[in-house]
């Protein structure tokens, strides 16, 4: 009879174990999905920001000095840079917002967001380009919020 209930209790442990055995499978390939996407996403942000980076090359300087000192004075090229400028800062954002609405990743992506934006506003052309701006990120609700409150 001894036997017999240590026999149940081993087998009761045995599928108790392997539930959460998987369990914890399941656990870990939706986080192996979740990384992936994030991996995928960065990928194709990062070739946007080469883009970018790409359009405003070593001009930057330039036309950064010339946006703040001589803000009339700039031309159809430099604002084409400068709009490249201001989006590659918020995709930055958009990056570590990626982290952390699909990892879960805890990240200030709020404090980041206001310091971006202030730069971005720091240029004369900034304030109206940020608050005419209507790429694909500032669709989603919380982000343009985010925005908004530092524009204030």
């Amino acid at each position: 009879m001894k036997l017999l209930n240590t026999e149940n209790l081993v087998q009761t442990v045995t599928a108790v174990a392997v539930v959460i055995g998987l369990g914890l499978v399941v656990y870990e390939l939706r986080q192996a999905k979740s990384l992936a996407f994030i991996q995928i996403a960065h990928g194709d942000m990062d070739s946007g920001t080469q883009n970018l980076t790409s359009i405003y090359g070593e001009d930057l300087s330039r036309v950064l000095a010339t946006t703040c000192f001589r803000p009339t004075a700039l031309d159809q090229a430099g604002a084409f840079v400068l709009d490249a400028y201001f989006d590659s800062q918020l995709m930055y954002i958009q990056r570590i917002r990626v982290q952390v609405n699909v990892a879960g990743f805890d990240s200030p992506w709020q404090t980041i967001t206001h310091r971006r934006a202030k730069e971005i506003i720091s240029f004369p052309q900034g304030r109206r380009w940020l608050s005419t701006n209507d790429h694909w990120y500032l669709s989603d609700p919380e982000f343009a919020q985010a925005i908004a409150s530092a524009l204030e």
